[in-house]
């Protein structure tokens, strides 16, 4: 797996969306490294990593956990963009000990949670191009509600008022999760406020800003 690392500080994991790589990230990457230890990660299959002969969340899943482990990271923060969302999730259902805190944005528990007419185009480009990816975002994730109750960690759900992602979708999500908060941006997109935008970091410095004072506090009283 290729990763760009950058700054100092508490490990911050980025994870990008289907088909684009860690460069979506250079402004957001370069905000955050004045207080984190920054991983902009590619996704196998996407960007400078090796090409596999499958790909699925779950797969890609493990693939950051192995990540995480390999380089000795201790409880890191993650922040996911849709198919990086959805990867975000599965880690933090499946491994509940092993993030921090979680953000994820225009991030869906399986495909019925994109607006109709997203998933028509996203069949009319599977018919065209027959990408593994696109075959995947069509006929994943599966994130019951079950394991979204598994997540014990403090998450932030983002989502765009004009996202690919249905509005009640996102919030069915959210209420699964006992721990979160959900942020509904005005006039966004699935990814205006995300792709190259340093403005991201405003959206959720008060999320970690409120996270990071809650552990000052605990480490006063210890």
């Amino acid at each position: 797996m290729y990763y760009e690392q950058t700054g100092e500080g508490t490990p911050f994991l980025l994870l990008h969306g289907n088909g684009e790589d860690h460069r979506i990230f250079d402004e957001l990457s370069r905000v955050l490294s004045h207080q984190y230890t920054v991983f902009a990660v590619d996704s196998r299959s996407h960007g400078k990593s090796s090409r596999s002969g499958g790909i699925s969340y779950d797969l890609m899943a493990e693939d950051i956990a192995a990540f995480i482990h390999a380089l000795k990271l201790e409880r890191p923060l993650l922040y996911g963009f849709s198919d990086g969302g959805i990867v975000g999730l599965l880690l933090a259902s499946r491994y509940p000990a092993l993030l921090s805190k979680l953000i994820v944005s225009g991030a869906n528990c399986n495909p019925q949670g994109l607006k109709a007419g997203w998933r028509a185009l996203f069949r009319l480009e599977w018919f065209f191009a027959r990408s593994p990816l696109i075959r995947m975002m069509l006929n994943e994730p599966d994130i019951r509600p079950e394991q979204l109750a598994r997540i014990q960690i403090p998450v932030l759900v983002l989502v765009g008022s004009r996202d690919i992602i249905k509005k009640k979708h996102t919030g069915m999500l959210a209420e699964h999760i006992s721990h979160s908060t959900i942020k509904v941006l005005p006039h966004e997109t699935h990814s205006s406020y995300v792709v190259h935008k340093e403005s991201l970091y405003r959206v959720i410095k008060p999320f970690l800003e409120e996270q990071l004072e809650a552990a000052d506090l605990e480490e006063a009283a210890e």
